[in-house]
């Protein structure tokens, strides 16, 4: 580092990195560099994950606007598949206030939606329904 440069007696040169400085500075990248590949894979699959979840909050906002538009509501249990994931879907009457019409209730719905075989989605919701 100090090539073409002269030092008097007892004065150290003060440019460039001393061997240890070097080795440290090394030892630090290869670490860091170790810990790349592992922090690659675990950004893979949380980024797989999250698409999971999303396309179970979608499915079910669809499972809720396809299954529950219509104005009469029944009490019970209902389930099926849609859009490549099983669903199950509880209805139930609540003890609401009375409705200003008598035919009106007030409906509590549960709806699971399968994310993976070990994950599951649950949405809970209230519509207004027609009782039958």
């Amino acid at each position: 580092m100090t090539a073409g440069r002269t030092c008097r007696r007892g004065q150290r040169a003060t440019d460039g990195f001393t061997l240890l400085e070097s080795l440290i500075a090394v030892a630090v990248m290869a670490a860091l560099l170790a810990l790349l590949p592992r922090t690659l894979v675990d950004t893979r699959s949380m980024t797989g994950q999250s698409h999971h979840w999303l396309q179970a909050r979608l499915a079910a906002e669809a499972i809720l606007a396809e299954e529950f538009a219509s104005e009469v509501l029944i009490e019970g249990v209902r389930s099926g598949r849609a859009y490549e994931r099983d669903w199950t879907a509880q209805v139930m009457r609540t003890a609401a206030p009375a409705p200003p019409e008598p035919e009106l209730g007030l409906f509590h719905i549960r709806l699971t939606v399968a994310v993976t075989s070990r994950h599951e989605l649950s949405i809970e919701t209230v519509r207004i329904g027609r009782l039958r």
